[in-house]
């Protein structure tokens, strides 16, 4: 069963390394979704897929905390309100 997350990633993380990490990283779990830039130099991510795949997710954005400048990730489930059209984006 597939489920959306909704993650605040906090830190000076709207560099274009980060997000093409994140999405590159989305696209090999198989994931869908947008990365969009929040306030504060933070991004907010929407990601849906299979658990263990989103397990994967946010525990890799853990691993490359101290690389990227994250200071904090804020993950919480989130009812799927658009269709993500089976892609992980980056909206800028």
């Amino acid at each position: 069963m597939k489920k959306c997350l909704k993650i605040l990633v906090v830190g000076k993380v709207q560099d274009p390394t980060f997000k093409v990490h994140v999405q590159k990283n989305a696209g090999q779990l198989g994931l869908e979704g947008i990365l969009q830039n929040g306030e504060d130099q933070n991004v907010v991510i929407f990601v849906r897929g299979g658990n263990s795949d989103l397990d994967v997710f946010v525990d890799d954005l853990y691993k490359d905390a101290p690389k990227h400048k994250i200071q904090n990730i804020i993950s919480e489930p989130f009812t799927q309100e658009k269709e993500f059209r089976g892609v992980f984006r980056i909206i800028e």
